[in-house]
């Protein structure tokens, strides 16, 4: 598989599983659970036969022990999951899906419901937008109500995968910044901008993201524009798995306004948090600029159909 099929495999899969954890908040809803409550039973359901520990539901959901350990005994409150103190070590505690934890989960396969299909939990991540290991949902095709051939009330049918039409909207690529406890937070996202009086960004990050959190405790954030050959810098900041602020480690950054600017950007802003505005899975964090500046990249990295791809070179008119 040539790097670009695997980058363009990896967009799809994303694209899938926002598009399960969009279903999921509609499903928590409907069972009066809070989607972190729900994204935390599927986690626990997806380890059938075997007690998963705190510590690893919490890596997994990219949220701290303490709040894991929260969701965990709400859940045990209502009957979905037991925890119990590990055979090996009494201070660990392992949690289990009861029979009654199993229900809401395979509520995502009712028929009629337009919502999820149950898929194993060792499935992998396909390029047509199966859903990876430990996730037990995937999308159905989109459509509206029945009576329509095409399963839509009105209009011209819509795709049965609208992901193709999506990952061609061309978006910039950015490091969002904050401090907590002192030390640089970061993770990548994208960035929109409001040329009002005073100027606004916009960032989207995960609701369980830590870097939101510690947006939320600063209560500022800057935002860093990479540069059209910062795609190694995009990577180190996207990966789920790295310490939060240790993505910063060997990335040569400054502080402005005590926010983390790095030095190589196509341009940068330091924003105060407005305010916030969940966004299914995600909040769309609002942030007034107060300051800004162009960095010495000439030109902007840009994610288009599922890849890096750069601007092509300015033609001079005649």
């Amino acid at each position: 598989m040539g790097f670009d099929r695997y980058v363009s495999g990896i967009a799809e899969a994303r694209f899938a599983i926002r598009k399960v954890f969009r279903i999921v908040d509609i499903q928590a809803r409907e069972l009066g659970l809070e989607p972190l409550e729900q994204q935390t039973l599927i986690q626990v359901y997806g380890a059938p036969g075997r007690p998963l520990q705190v510590r690893t539901v919490a890596e997994r959901l990219d949220i701290s022990p303490a709040l894991a350990s929260r969701m965990l005994r709400r859940l045990e409150e209502r009957g979905f999951v037991r925890r119990r103190s590990s055979e090996r070590d009494r201070r660990v505690i392992e949690v289990a899906i009861t029979r009654t934890g199993h229900r809401p989960p395979h509520r995502c396969g009712r028929p009629g419901r337009g919502g999820l299909l149950p898929v194993p939990a060792t499935a992998t991540i396909q390029a047509d937008g199966a859903v990876g290991h430990g996730v037990l949902c995937r999308p159905r095709p989109l459509g509206g109500g029945t009576g329509h051939p095409d399963g839509h009330r009105g209009g011209p049918p819509m795709s049965p995968d609208p992901a193709g039409a999506l990952a061609r909207v061309a978006t910039n690529v950015a490091i969002v910044t904050t401090v907590a406890d002192g030390h640089p937070h970061g993770v990548t996202a994208n960035v929109w901008g409001e040329g009002t009086d005073p100027p606004f960004v916009l960032v989207t990050l995960r609701r369980t993201a830590s870097t939101l959190g510690a947006v939320r405790a600063a209560g500022r954030f800057g935002a860093c524009l990479l540069g059209a050959h910062q795609e190694e810098v995009a990577w180190r900041f996207a990966r789920p798995e790295a310490d939060p602020g240790q993505r910063f480690a060997g990335v040569a950054h400054h502080r402005v306004a005590d926010m983390p600017v790095l030095d190589v950007t196509h341009a940068w802003f330091v924003c105060e948090v407005e305010g916030a505005a969940p966004f299914g899975s995600y909040e769309i964090v609002t942030g007034r600029v107060v300051d800004a500046g162009t960095g010495s990249a000439d030109e902007p990295l840009i994610f288009h159909t599922g890849r890096f791809v750069h601007l092509a070179p300015r033609m001079e008119r005649s």
